[in-house]
């Protein structure tokens, strides 16, 4: 509903909104006035919202149908169609005619717009399509909390450049391209800072600030073409024409770049130190981190129960068997062994402890759930604690254990799909891809694991 809001106004004596809609100037000499104001009876936010779209979806038909008379000839009267019904209004007053119109409509025209396949495109209104879509991929949790407030703002970005008013009949590749060429000048957190308040796309982009990154532009370029895709094969359009408007990557400049690996410094440094720290999960997460090569969140939400133990090797299974736990994808789900030396440190010996004390099945109790998962405390714990050690590259966070993790693997000549195996990537070769299912026993994957070098002793 953000993307009406621009039109509803609130009668603060009654509580009753409104809908104000400004006639395109070009259309004031046909009109004869220059806005269209209507009560949409009602206190109820979300509901003014839907009636709002109703209501520019209309009316913007009818600014295009009028656009096609001669220009030196005033409306006068509104003729009005649904279904087979049909009724022209004039009661000489332009404003009145367009009430009475939006009206009788309402009583005519069904709720329910799905079109049936046998049925020509109909026009949808785009804000409409993307609540849709937007419906559909959280009530089939296929977004968590996060990826759908981050999906919602890349589609409210789509809305105000095209404009509030566009359809899936105005789509069309000059729109796309558009669309694409304002990306990249847009500067970030739009929706943020306090000077961009108020301000169209077009100011804000003449005042010259840096642009969002390119990584930025093709994640929004792939989340619409997202959108665009399902309403092609739902049939709200015909073509997707946001369909290869993706930059091209420099494949030069790999993803690995984006973080650094610690080196053996960095790696001294934190342990070092790191034994001195007080708090539980303080000790134990960069340890888990060089010694796993797991993710941030995949470590914070253990259980107590994905500590296990087969024959002779202990092994974390990081799934996400339980509603509190999220993966980053499917391959994610995997069984990492536990490294000889973080045996040594008293890990298995801590999670015994703990399932003594029965007061938590988590292995870290004291880190909060958030929106993100449980990683934020502690991601934003390390953040300081690296900074604070002097290890101020802004490129090293805890993710470039993950990096140091395979730089090890592969200066001890580990096999690339055992490797992968452990990190949770997809194997795409044609012998090794089906490690995700068990394929790789525990004995091989501990004896690649195991060739990481300990830590140092402080």
């Amino acid at each position: 509903m953000n993307l009406v809001n621009r039109y509803l106004v609130k009668n603060e004596s009654s509580g009753i909104f409104y809908v104000r809609l400004n006639i395109p100037p070009d259309l004031h000499h046909h009109f004869g006035i220059k806005a269209l104001k209507r009560s949409l009876k009602t206190r109820d936010k979300l509901d003014a919202g839907i009636n709002c779209l109703r209501f520019i979806q209309r009316y913007k038909h009818e600014f295009a149908r009028v656009r096609s008379m001669p220009k030196n000839h005033r409306l006068g009267f509104i003729t009005v169609k649904s279904n087979n019904s049909e009724v022209t209004i004039d009661t000489g007053d332009d404003e009145k005619d367009f009430e009475l119109a939006n009206k009788w409509q309402e009583q005519h025209t069904p709720i329910d717009t799905h079109q049936s396949s046998n049925q020509s495109l109909q026009s949808t209104a785009l804000s409409v399509i993307v609540d849709k879509y937007c419906e559909e991929q959280e009530s089939t949790n296929a977004w968590t909390e996060k990826s759908a407030q981050e999906y919602r703002a890349v589609y409210a970005l789509l809305i105000d450049i095209l404009g509030a008013l566009i359809t899936s009949i105005d789509l069309n590749y000059g729109l796309s391209r558009r669309y694409k060429e304002t990306l990249l000048k847009i500067p970030p957190h739009l929706n943020k800072k306090s000077e961009y308040r108020g301000l169209s796309i077009d100011d804000i982009i003449a005042l010259g600030h840096t642009p969002i990154s390119t990584t930025t532009v093709r994640k929004h370029i792939t989340r619409v073409g997202s959108l665009m895709s399902w309403a092609k094969r739902h049939g709200y359009i015909v073509d997707n024409v946001f369909e290869g408007l993706q930059l091209k990557s420099n494949k030069g400049k790999s993803a690995a770049k984006e973080r650094y690996p610690f080196d053996q410094f960095d790696i001294d440094t934190i342990f070092k130190t790191n034994s001195r720290l007080k708090k539980e999960y303080q000790k134990w997460l960069p340890m888990l981190g060089y010694y796993t090569g797991a993710r941030i969140n995949e470590l914070c939400q253990l259980h107590l129960s994905d500590i296990q133990k087969e024959g002779d090797f202990w092994y974390l299974d990081i799934n996400d068997d339980t509603d509190d736990k999220r993966l980053k994808t499917t391959s994610s789900r995997r069984r990492v062994p536990i490294h000889n030396a973080l045996v040594s440190s008293g890990f298995i010996q801590h999670v015994n402890d703990l399932t003594a004390l029965d007061v938590s099945d988590r292995l870290f109790p004291e880190l909060p759930s958030s929106r993100d998962g449980y990683a934020k405390n502690a991601s934003r714990w390390f953040s300081t604690f690296k900074s604070d050690i002097g290890i101020t590259d802004s490129k090293k966070s805890f993710h470039s254990f993950r990096h140091s993790f395979v730089d090890y693997l592969k200066a001890a000549k580990v096999e690339p799909h055992l490797i992968s195996a452990l990190m949770g990537h997809t194997d795409n070769s044609i012998t090794t891809g089906r490690y995700g299912s068990g394929e790789w026993e525990l004995d091989q994957l501990s004896e690649s694991i195991n060739k990481l070098p300990p830590h140092r002793q402080p």
